[in-house]
């Protein structure tokens, strides 16, 4: 599929799931936890590389995150994302795993109108992208030798309670590569995911 198509789509799903998150949350309870574990499996939908005529390809992704929040709704996050890259230019694509380490700021609320138990957070930083092999076959070879990178990430959780301590819901995040993809190029990765998370 086109990043033409994707990037838009991708930019309004992430700004639909902001607005449901500001919809559902009020000010945070004083017995909000102090320390988060989230744990996250999806999709990474949009894998695209700037200034470059390759087409997206899609790819997995999940994560591993420790919170500790400050106050009732002010935290930091850090923890390990898997990320599938890849690309694709016709019958051929090249893909590789990656290694991401990131450090936000997170912003929690509880209850609003789709649950009065619910939890949605906000999360904003950098990561550390980590190549953990180079890209795959012909087409990897012609992209040249991977980076490791910093870049900017946004995302959202949103959780629903299953019992007092458990809750599952889903999370959805934009990464984009401040760092050159590639060495000897201007490309940079931007990233669109979804995924199914549970927090405890």
């Amino acid at each position: 599929m086109k990043r033409g198509f994707i990037l838009p789509l991708s930019m309004g799903a992430l700004f639909l799931s902001f607005l449901l998150t500001s919809l559902n949350s009020q000010a945070a309870e004083d017995d909000s936890k102090q320390f988060w574990t989230t744990a996250s499996i999806g999709a990474n939908v949009l894998s695209a590389l700037t200034n470059s005529s390759l087409e997206s390809s899609i790819g997995l992704e999940g994560f591993l995150h420790e919170s500790y929040y400050f106050t009732p709704s002010v935290g930091l996050t850090s923890g390990l994302d898997y990320m599938s890259r890849g690309v694709t230019s016709g019958a051929r694509s090249s893909s590789a795993p990656y290694l991401d380490i990131p450090l936000m700021m997170s912003f929690g609320t509880r209850g609003g109108w789709l649950s009065s138990s619910s939890v949605s957070t906000t999360n904003l930083g950098l990561y550390y992208a980590l190549a953990l092999s180079n890209f795959s076959g012909d087409l990897g070879t012609a992209l040249g030798t991977k980076s490791n990178y910093l870049g900017l990430v946004l995302s959202t959780n949103t959780l629903f309670p299953v019992s007092e301590s458990f809750y599952m819901g889903f999370n959805v995040n934009l990464k984009y590569g401040l760092g050159k993809a590639f060495q000897g190029t201007q490309s940079r990765f931007v990233d669109f995911g979804l995924g199914l998370v549970v927090g405890f």
